[in-house]
């Protein structure tokens, strides 16, 4: 293998890390601390959301807003 065709396979390979990394960390739950009613699931702009029981954690998953009016 040429030192082209290594370095070629060693930024592909960073590539797909990279976009492996960033696709993981944009799918997970992000988690805040807002008040909110314990239980609960709701709708909060581009995100469903659901409350912890103890009302102090929300945790939200991002959601198709194609339908939103603005």
């Amino acid at each position: 293998m040429s030192i082209s065709t290594l370095s070629l396979s060693l930024l592909l390979l960073s590539l797909l890390l990279l976009f492996d990394t960033l696709s993981m960390t944009l799918s997970e739950p992000r988690i805040r601390e807002e008040i909110c009613i314990p239980g609960s699931i709701f709708k909060k702009g581009c995100e469903m959301c659901s409350c912890s029981p103890d009302g102090q954690i929300l945790s939200c998953v991002p959601i198709s807003c194609k339908n939103l009016k603005f």
